[in-house]
C-alpha cells in the first residue's frame, strides 16, 4: 500500500459534537504530502485535553482531504501493529514520540525524524521564558539529558529532515540520510519579481523614511522588546523610519504601553494579526525595506524564508539560525546578539548609502525561489521515498 504515516507532536482536541479540531495550517502541510506522495497518507495524532492556543483552528472533515486523520493507539500493541503497516513513518523529534522510534526499530519499520532545534537552540528559548533562577537551572539540566536521547534515536532512525542549518550541523554527522530544509509557506506564484524590486529600489533611492517592520508572535523569545529600544536609538539618531509591527502575544499590551512612554507613536504602529496570504504578504511586499529581526534563539522560523520571498532584506541577531542562513544567502545583515546599539547603527548605515540595497534584496529573492514550498516538498518527498527504498 507503500503508506506514509505522519506522527506529529501537536495534539487535536474534541469538539462539543465529537469532531476533531486540528490547526488549518497543519492541515495544508498534510495535504502537501498528500498531493505527491505515491500512496495512503495517514496522520497519527494524540487526543488534546482541550483546544490549544493555534490561530487557525478547523473542524477536520475526511471527506474533504486526500489523506486521513486517526487517533494514536494508546495500548503498545495496537500501536506497533498500527506501525507495521507503514512504508515509512514521519515522525518530529520530542520527547513524546521517542517510543515510536524505539518500537520502528523492533519491528523494522522505516522512521524518518523532522529535528527543528538544536541544544542551544533549546538552551536560548529556556532562558528567554523561565525568569526562575532554579526554574531555568532545571530546565537546562533536562535539555542537556533530552539532548542524549534526540542523538541516540537520529542515530537509529533511517533518516533525518532538519529544518534549518542549526539542527543539520548539529546531527548530520551521527546519520548517513540527513536533509537540510527550509521551511515556509511561500508558493512559486508567492514571489516578488525582480521588476517589482527593482521597481521598490527606486523608492528606496529617492532618501524617503526607510519602511522597517516585525511579524511573528510578540513573545519574549522573539525578542520583540528589543524592537522598542532600536526604534529609540533610531529616533536619537535622527533616522528617519518607520515601524510596523505584525502579530499577537503575551507583549503586546507593553509595547503599545512603551509606544506612547517613549514618544514613538509617531513612528510605531501595532497592526495585530493579518491573514498570511490576503493581507500580511501583500502588506509586507508592497510597503516594506527592511525585516527588523531581534530573535534571541535559533529556531528555524518561517520568518526568514517568507521576508526573503518579498525582496525583503532581513537586519537580525546572529542567532544560529539567521547566521546560518546569511552565511548561505547573504541577504541581510547580521547583528551581535542583544546589541540593539548595533542594530540602530547598522540601519543607519544602510540609510546612509542606500545602493546596497538592491543587490541584498535580489539575493534574498533568489535564495528563496530556490526554496519555495513546492520545491521543499518535492525534495522531501523523494527523500522519504529514497529512505522507504520505493525509487
Amino acid at each position: 500500500m507503500n503508506e506514509l504515516l505522519i506522527i506529529p507532536v501537536c495534539r487535536g482536541a474534541l469538539s462539543e459534537q465529537g469532531q476533531l479540531i486540528l490547526m488549518k495550517r497543519f492541515l495544508e502541510g498534510v495535504g502537501a504530502y498528500a498531493e505527491r506522495w505515491s500512496g495512503r497518507v495517514t496522520v497519527l495524532i494524540r487526543q488534546a485535553a482541550r483546544q490549544g492556543d493555534g490561530l487557525d483552528p478547523v473542524i477536520f472533515k475526511p471527506d474533504e482531504h486526500d489523506f486521513n486523520v486517526e487517533l494514536l493507539p494508546v495500548e503498545m500493541n495496537c500501536l506497533k501493529e498500527r506501525l507495521s503497516s507503514a512504508a515509512v513513518v514521519l515522525g518530529t523529534l520530542a520527547n513524546d514520540n521517542l517510543e515510536i522510534g524505539r518500537l520502528c526499530q523492533s519491528i523494522d519499520i522505516p522512521l524518518v525524524w523532522i529535528t527543528e532545534t538544536s541544544v542551544k537552540t533549546r538552551a536560548q528559548i529556556i532562558d528567554a521564558q523561565a525568569h526562575n533562577l532554579l526554574r531555568r537551572l532545571k530546565r537546562q539540566a533536562s535539555n542537556q539529558l533530552q539532548e542524549f536521547y534526540f542523538r541516540t534515536a537520529i542515530s537509529k532512525a533511517t533518516g533525518v529532515q532538519c529544518n534549518g542549518t542549526p539542527s543539520y550541523k548539529a546531527y548530520k554527522d551521527i546519520n548517513s540520510k540527513a536533509l537540510l530544509f527550509f521551511d515556509s509557506r511561500v508558493h512559486q506564484k508567492m514571489l516578488l519579481s525582480e521588476l517589482e524590486i527593482q521597481t521598490k529600489a527606486k523608492h528606496i533611492v529617492k532618501g524617503l523614511p526607510l519602511r522597517l517592520a516585525f511579524s511573528g508572535r510578540l513573545t519574549e523569545i522573539k525578542g520583540v522588546e528589543h524592537l522598542l529600544c532600536v526604534a529609540y536609538e533610531l529616533k536619537n539618531l535622527d533616522i528617519p523610519f518607520t515601524l510596523d509591527i505584525f502579530g499577537d502575544g503575551n507583549l503586546k499590551s507593553l509595547l503599545a504601553t512603551d509606544i506612547v512612554r517613549l514618544e514613538l507613536s509617531s513612528q510605531v504602529r501595532l497592526h495585530g494579526v493579518l491573514d498570511f496570504h490576503t493581507e500580511l504578504l501583500p502588506t509586507i511586499q508592497q510597503s516594506v525595506d527592511l525585516f527588523l529581526c531581534c530573535h534571541l534563539q535559533g529556531d528555524p522560523s518561517c520568518t526568514y524564508l517568507e521576508t526573503m520571498a518579498c525582496g525583503i532584506p532581513i537586519v537580525g541577531y546572529a542567532n544560529e539560525a539567521w547566521q546560518g542562513m546569511h552565511d548561505i544567502t547573504e541577504a541581510g545583515w547580521l547583528v551581535e546578539m542583544r546589541n540593539v546599539k548595533q542594530m540602530a547603527e547598522t540601519i543607519a548605515n544602510i540609510h546612509n548609502n542606500r545602493s546596497a540595497w538592491m543587490s541584498v534584496a535580489l539575493a534574498a529573492r533568489s535564495f528563496a525561489a530556490e526554496h519555495t514550498f513546492e520545491e521543499t516538498m518535492t525534495t522531501r518527498i523523494a527523500h522519504l521515498k529514497q529512505c522507504a527504498k520505493l525509487n
